[in-house]
């Protein structure tokens, strides 16, 4: 037909795997979407389509989409990441008085900004970056300036086990802070700023733990954490880390927020 074309994709084994997966729905899928034929090579590592040149263009990406780099960030960024994971610019405008520069330290701004999405590894700290090669490497450049922004310091504390976690979850809340609650000390991380409103106030909490309140408009952050850490998920909002311990890892792709050109529940490209 006038303007079809063939063109050979090559891919790594992973791209073979993930296309291979669940008898190849994936590559059917991009098949409906882009508007092209495909055949899978599984031992050549190629993707045979056939389309007009802007529908294999479309295919390019989105097999390119489908896989991405992982990415090591300090502990603080991870921290602060996890803390605004779901909380959209908007969110991050009410919270900041605005989009300021330490709105950059979130899911959503990376996916506005890069058009790709970007997932935090729960077993360790770690983002993976799903997108095209220009949008990854722009991803990527987002995530490296992250880290001037954020910081952590360490509180000593004698006696751990009788801190209460509601009233270290509500400083925590109100300094937009995430607390990591190890055996003798607690470890404050997040956004530089933030993170010093946390140590003072939990250094005036552990000097008069009877008598303290916490301060209401501390920051206008509807989020924040208390950590502890074998195994990172967050799922509760305490986390008590062993000294010893290491995070397990193990994989997981779903989507972290509702920002970007993905849908939120399923991870697919919209």
């Amino acid at each position: 037909a006038p303007g079809v074309t063939s063109e050979e994709i090559h891919i790594d084994s992973e791209l073979v795997t993930i296309l291979s997966h669940r008898s190849r729905r994936r590559l059917r899928e991009l098949q409906t979407s882009c508007k092209v034929a495909a055949r899978l090579d599984r031992a050549k590592q190629v993707v045979y389509v056939t389309g007009t040149q802007e529908a294999i263009k479309a295919a390019r990406q989105a097999i390119e989409s489908l896989s991405g780099p992982k990415k090591s960030v300090p502990l603080a960024v991870w921290a602060e990441l996890m803390r605004t994971r779901t909380m959209s610019l908007e969110d991050l405008s009410q919270q900041l008085g605005g989009l300021t520069e330490e709105s950059q330290v979130s899911v959503a701004w990376v996916q506005e900004k890069s058009g790709c999405r970007l997932h935090i590894e729960r077993g360790s700290c770690e983002v993976r970056i799903f997108g095209s090669k220009v949008g990854t490497e722009v991803a990527s450049k987002l995530v490296d300036d992250m880290a001037p922004l954020c910081c952590e310091e360490t509180v000593p504390v004698q006696d751990v086990a009788s801190l209460t976690s509601p009233v270290l979850q509500s400083i925590a809340h109100a300094c937009a802070a995430t607390f990591r609650v190890q055996s003798s000390s607690i470890v404050v991380l997040g956004l530089a700023k933030y993170v010093r409103n946390g140590v003072e106030q939990l250094i005036k909490f552990l000097a008069m733990p009877h008598s303290y309140s916490v301060p209401e408009k501390l920051s206008q952050a509807p989020g924040s954490a208390i950590s502890n850490m074998p195994v990172p998920e967050f799922k509760s909002e305490v986390e008590v880390d062993s000294l010893d311990s290491q995070p397990k890892r193990f994989e997981n792709v779903c989507p972290t927020c509702k920002c970007g050109p993905y849908c939120s529940n399923c991870g697919q490209m919209i």
